[in-house]
């Protein structure tokens, strides 16, 4: 039998684990790292290690993997404590603990070492460890592992690619990562990793990022798209070529150890899910605590969700619910698992996947990643402690990408994997877009959404023509609403309405910003603010207050009962302060809404010719040829 180690205990010297301990540890004191691997434990308390970084995910390293025994390894070093082992089932909300205990320390000047097998039975989602002590001590290098037949343990190779567009300092903060904790590691991973940095903006310097195992490409602005299918390519043709890629977004914040927890469970996978794809928790940096996705969906109606609802990694309950392992066909009662996908902020794709399937579509960014896993329909691997820390897409709304490119490559990923219906994405575009920015009177954002989806009705040869794509991307970041900053801001509402920020606050119409308060309206009036477009056509049956109406400028939000017959809108960032004044605009209204009608018009006339054209292009818009022409490499 062969010893594999599973999952590190780590203690990060991180802004997050000082804000959020219980990510890693529940204790009655004080723990401090000294590094990654060792941490001091302050005076006599019980460590409880049975966390979302910490925890063992043992269900699901038997279901996805061979190991099928649990050990723990332990060094000590301090006064007499003692050792348990914990564990807990899906609807525990504290840990359990055994109650055989190990007696460890006893001395300040000499390293003990303790390894103990874990008995578990099928039931236990997560297990774990605490440690009572009696006054100061010390730990490192603590680890689960397994032990399994050699011939079920392969040697992966793992290619990490990651795409940035001017976003130096959390590129080149991950290289320096990637460089001290996995390539200098002595870990099976070290001899079996690289790195490919795709630098769409060309900023980046080979000696601020390149060592042995990392390597930067310079690469057309091709968006995360093409930066990613570029990753895959040279992934495929390096030296040792990859058996897996893992697609990482440039914004973010990573732990060495889940991509070590990674490649240990490629190093073990079972053959039922050797095509399964990895997915990465996305955790929030604006609440580090906070999971807000591992593997999402696509509803009936084109709408995006988490398959699971975000929550807390801070409380044990959470822990457990999010590591019990099923399969997504179990749970088909709660949402469509023939829809499910993994985000490309941290993605494990085998390369088996990628030559059967191909490259990603030159979408730029936005559904990419949706399409790609819709296309492939793979099984899903997700586990606690593998994940990113990223800005929740919540906080950080952008017009070009929501309006435009949401909309364009919504109904291009319709055509080619039939997620959805047509009328359902109709619909969505029609009322929770260009519709909701029309009722906001956001006439910029609206003319938006319509561009986008005329883009889709020019057919796949418009996006295949290298550098179309990215210019339409710039121009629709141009042609957005544009926010003023808060000192600007502040300036107009005093120069166009004679305002300040208190009057504004004080006004009894105002929607709290970020939150989801509304007002309400009777059933006629909420008739004729449908009928009228609030109050922009049929315009006799509209009245008008002249009071203004404050709401959050983040699009998906419907304040319908505050917007409700006014005339002007005053539109906040709660972030930053930022905003601007919206006024109705029939003219501007009424050229949208024609121009709207037109399009549909042409829409239901060639439906069935853009849905085959689009699908008849697949084979050469993902293939290795095409891309290399696209990005100009040979």
């Amino acid at each position: 039998m062969q010893n594999c180690t599973l999952a590190h205990v780590i203690f990060e010297n991180s802004q997050r684990f000082y804000q959020f301990p219980t990510l890693y540890c529940f204790s009655t004191a004080s723990l401090q790292p000294v590094d990654m691997y060792q941490a001091k434990l302050l005076g006599g308390a019980t460590y409880d290690f049975t966390s979302f970084m910490n925890a063992c995910s043992v269900q699901k390293w038997a279901t996805y993997t061979y190991a099928q025994q649990f050990f723990l390894h332990v060094e000590f070093l301090g006064a007499p404590a003692k050792i348990q082992l914990t564990y807990a089932k899906a609807y525990d909300d504290h840990a359990q603990t055994y109650q055989t205990s190990y007696e460890i320390g006893g001395t300040t000047d000499e390293w003990q070492t303790q390894d103990i097998a874990y008995e578990l039975d099928k039931d236990v989602v997560v297990c774990g460890f605490k440690i009572t002590t009696t006054s100061d001590a010390m730990i490192r290098n603590c680890y689960y592992y397994t032990s399994v037949a050699p011939e079920h343990v392969c040697t992966p190779e793992l290619a990490l690619c990651t795409t940035t567009f001017k976003k130096e300092s959390f590129i080149i903060k991950n290289a320096h990562m990637v460089r001290d904790y996995i390539l200098a590691s002595s870990e099976p991973i070290a001899k079996h990793f690289s790195m490919h940095i795709v630098d769409n903006g060309r900023t980046l310097k080979a000696s601020d990022v390149e060592c042995a195992g990392i390597v930067l490409h310079p690469n057309p602005n091709a968006g995360g798209s093409g930066g990613y299918a570029r990753g895959m390519i040279e992934a495929m043709r390096q030296d040792m070529p990859a058996t897996h890629v893992l697609l990482m977004d440039d914004d973010v914040s990573v732990c060495p150890e889940s991509i070590m927890r990674t490649y240990a469970v490629l190093s073990l996978v079972r053959d039922t899910y050797r095509d399964a794809f990895i997915s990465g928790a996305m955790m929030c940096l604006d609440a580090m605590d906070t999971r807000w996705e591992d593997v999402g969906h696509m509803t009936e109606v084109g709408q995006c969700l988490p398959l699971k609802e975000p929550v807390s990694m801070a409380y044990f309950q959470n822990i457990v619910r999010n590591d019990v392992a099923c399969s997504h066909q179990e749970i088909k009662h709660i949402a469509d698992n023939k829809h499910c996908y993994a985000g490309w902020w941290y993605c494990v794709i085998p390369v088996s996947s990628i030559k059967r399937f191909g490259l990603p579509l030159p979408l730029f960014v936005r559904f990419d990643d949706i399409e790609y896993s819709l296309r492939v329909r793979p099984k899903f691997i997700s586990m606690n402690g593998i994940a990113v820390w990223h800005m929740g897409f919540n906080a950080k709304y952008n017009a070009a990408v929501e309006r435009y490119q949401t909309t364009r490559n919504s109904f291009i990923t319709q055509c080619t994997t039939h997620i959805a219906s047509g009328h359902s994405l109709v619909v969505r575009f029609r009322d929770l877009a260009f519709g909701l920015d029309l009722r906001k009177f956001n006439y910029e954002d609206a003319r938006l959404a319509l561009e986008g989806f005329e883009d889709f009705l020019k057919g796949p040869r418009y996006i295949m023509k290298p550098g179309t794509v990215e210019e339409r991307f710039m121009y629709a970041h141009k042609a957005a609403e544009h926010l003023l900053p808060a000192n600007e801001f502040k300036a107009q509402l005093k120069s166009k309405l004679n305002y300040t920020l208190s009057d504004v606050y004080g006004s009894s119409y105002v929607a709290p910003v970020g939150n989801e308060y509304n007002v309400s309206r009777s059933l006629k009036q909420r008739l004729i603010d449908l009928i009228t477009f609030n109050g922009q056509r049929f315009t006799w049956l509209a009245r008008s207050k002249s009071e203004p109406a404050i709401i959050d400028a983040a699009g998906w939000t419907y304040p319908s009962g505050i917007i409700s017959q006014r005339t002007t809108l005053l539109v906040i960032n709660g972030l930053n302060g930022s905003g601007t004044i919206r006024t109705r605009d029939v003219h501007a209204f009424r050229e949208l809404y024609h121009r709207f009608k037109r399009d549909m018009k042409f829409y239901n006339d060639h439906k069935a010719q853009l849905e085959r054209a689009y699908q008849e292009a697949m084979p050469e818009m993902t293939s290795v040829e095409f891309w290399k022409n696209y990005l100009g490499i040979k």
